[in-house]
């Protein structure tokens, strides 16, 4: 979510920081309506554990990774 104050377009080759954000040039991106779990989080299955952050980012490196990509917006969530 960009900047508030006016809609923002920005394009380019993103850095993929785990299953729901991206960074474009200096700004951190927080896709809108995808939660995923933290790059660092472990989640537990069938009582083990298992790196659930890992493999959300994994999924969206698989997606993106290396391909330009396009956001717009102008909102800003509670995390910036």
């Amino acid at each position: 979510r960009l900047d508030r104050v006016e809609s923002r377009k920005m394009q380019g080759v993103a850095i993929i920081n785990d299953g729901d954000s991206i960074t474009l040039g200096t700004e951190r991106i927080r896709m809108r309506g995808i939660d995923a779990p933290e790059y660092t989080q472990t989640c537990r299955r069938n009582g083990a554990d298992y790196p659930c952050g890992t493999l959300a980012r994994q999924s969206l490196v698989r997606l993106i990774a290396g391909k330009p990509v396009s956001c717009a917006g102008w909102q800003r969530d509670r995390y910036g």
